[in-house]
C-alpha cells in the first residue's frame, strides 16, 4: 500500500516546473497525437501549418475595374458612332459636290449654247440684209455671181436642216432650177422660152421678188426657231 502511493507523489513532484531531475523517470504511456504537417523540401519547415489559400475581395479595386471596362465600352461605341456619323457627313458632302459639279456642268453648257445661238443668230441677221440689197441677187439669178462663193461659208456654220432654199440655190446650176424651187408661172416660161431661143440668161421681172420672198422666209423661220429655244 505505501509503494503506489510514494510512486505517485513522485510523479507530481517531477510534473511541477524546476523539480524534473536528469534521471529519466517512468512514466505511464499515453495516447500519441498524429504528426504535425510536413511541408516538402525547400518550403515551410516541418511542423508548420499546411498553407491555406485567402481570398481578399477590394470593394474600391472592383470598382475602378468596372468603370475601366464601362468607359472602354462608352469610348468603342463613341468611336462607332463617329465614325457612322463621318460616313454619312461625307457621303452627303460627295453628294453637294457632285450636285455641284452638275449644276455648273449645266451652267456652262447652257452658256455655251446660248453663244453659239448668238453667233449664229448675227450669221442669219446677215443674210438678210443681204436680201436688202438688189444688184447681187439679180447678178445670182442670171448666175453672173456665184451663189456658193457668197454665202456658202456661213451657210455650213449653220444647222444643215435651216435655209433649205439657199442651200438648193447652191447647187442650181441653171435658171429653170430657180423657177421651179419658187413657183413656174406663165411669165417664166415665156422668159425661159426666149432665153433658149436667143442664146440670153434673162430673167422674169417678178422671179427675183419671189426670190427673195423665198430665201427670207427661211431666215426668218431659222429665227424664230432660235427665239423659242431661249425662250424655253
Amino acid at each position: 500500500m505505501l509503494r503506489p502511493r510514494l510512486l505517485a507523489a513522485t510523479t507530481l513532484l517531477l510534473a511541477l516546473p524546476g523539480c524534473a531531475s536528469d534521471t529519466p523517470q517512468p512514466t505511464t504511456p499515453t495516447n500519441v497525437a498524429s504528426p504535425p504537417y510536413a511541408s516538402p523540401p525547400g518550403g515551410a519547415p516541418a511542423g508548420s501549418s499546411p498553407p491555406v489559400d485567402v481570398f481578399v475581395t477590394d470593394s474600391a479595386r472592383d470598382f475602378w475595374d468596372w468603370v475601366t471596362v464601362g468607359g472602354g465600352v462608352l469610348f468603342g461605341l463613341a468611336s462607332v458612332v463617329v465614325g457612322i456619323l463621318a460616313v454619312i457627313l461625307a457621303r452627303k458632302a460627295n453628294m453637294a459636290a457632285e450636285r455641284a459639279n452638275a449644276e455648273a456642268s449645266k451652267a456652262r453648257a447652257a452658256v455655251a449654247i446660248e453663244r453659239r445661238r448668238t453667233f449664229e443668230l448675227e450669221i442669219l441677221r446677215d443674210l438678210l440684209e443681204a436680201l436688202d440689197q438688189p444688184t447681187w441677187l439679180g447678178e445670182v439669178i442670171e448666175f453672173r455671181r456665184s451663189f456658193e462663193g457668197t454665202f456658202g461659208a456661213r451657210l455650213s456654220l449653220l444647222p444643215v436642216d435651216e435655209l433649205p432654199a439657199w442651200r438648193a440655190v447652191v447647187a442650181i446650176r441653171k435658171m429653170e432650177g430657180l423657177v421651179d424651187l419658187v413657183g413656174r408661172t406663165a411669165e417664166d416660161e415665156e422668159a425661159l422660152e426666149q432665153n433658149r431661143t436667143l442664146g440670153v440668161r434673162f430673167a422674169p421681172p417678178s422671179l427675183r421678188g419671189r426670190l427673195r420672198s423665198r430665201l427670207r422666209l427661211d431666215v426668218e423661220e431659222a429665227v424664230e426657231r432660235r427665239m423659242v429655244e431661249r425662250d424655253d
